[in-house]
């Protein structure tokens, strides 16, 4: 995704060795892409269709806030959802790799909106920390001490704990990479094939969480 982009397929712009990204919630532009050896799969996140179906379960949400890590990944996706028109308010995109901070930020929405959107979670580290804290425990503790209805665009956040969401599909986007990768060994030049974006996404429904929240699922 956008830490590989960023941190290999870049420094190898020109040369002979061909490139296929998938997941990268930035711009292709921000990393120099396309280029004549790199092409791939950019991931977009499915925003007016995962805040319905969020309605869907809690009719009476009006405003939300979104938070994440601060990481490559993370600033690539606030970057495309604040150019997509939100059907309710989004009072705050949120980014932080610092756990107590993230632990204040929840603690502070609970009264200032209606549910949180969760993206990634995978660089936040307790503070003076070197290693990041197993994705796990961070959903672990924001669930025990979140009481509002949570939801989310990818697939592995609703499985550990989160609400719902139209999700992106890590299938998918690697489906669509693994078509590229054969057109290029097949003798493509990676220069000639797009850069595409898998439109499906899935809605998926946690049923514990949904049973935590007192959140009956409609038929």
């Amino acid at each position: 995704d956008d830490n590989a982009c960023e941190l290999v397929a870049k420094e190898y712009i020109g040369e002979s060795l061909p490139f296929v990204f998938c997941g990268m919630n930035g711009e292709p532009e921000d990393y120099g892409f396309p280029a004549q050896n790199i092409t791939g799969v950019i991931e977009r996140h499915h925003l007016e269709t995962t805040i319905n179906l969020l309605k869907r379960l809690v009719p009476n949400v009006e405003q939300v806030a979104i938070i994440t890590d601060d990481s490559p990944t993370s600033r690539g996706f606030i970057a495309s959802m604040k150019k997509i028109t939100s059907p309710i308010e989004i009072s705050e995109f949120y980014a932080t790799n610092d756990f107590d901070a993230w632990k204040a930020k929840v603690k502070e929405l609970q009264s200032r909106v209606d549910a949180i959107g969760i993206f990634v979670y995978h660089t936040i580290k307790e503070n003076g920390g070197e290693e990041s804290l197993p994705p796990e425990d961070v959903m672990r503790w924001t669930l025990e001490n979140s009481k509002l209805p949570d939801f989310t665009f990818l697939d592995l956040t609703v499985r550990d704990g989160v609400l719902c969401g139209v999700t992106v599909s890590g299938y998918e986007q690697g489906r669509a990479a693994a078509e590229i990768a054969i057109r290029i060994l097949n003798g493509e030049k990676p220069a000639d094939i797009p850069i595409e974006c898998p439109e499906k996404g899935t809605p998926i429904v946690n049923e514990i969480r949904a049973k935590e929240l007192n959140i009956e699922i409609p038929a």
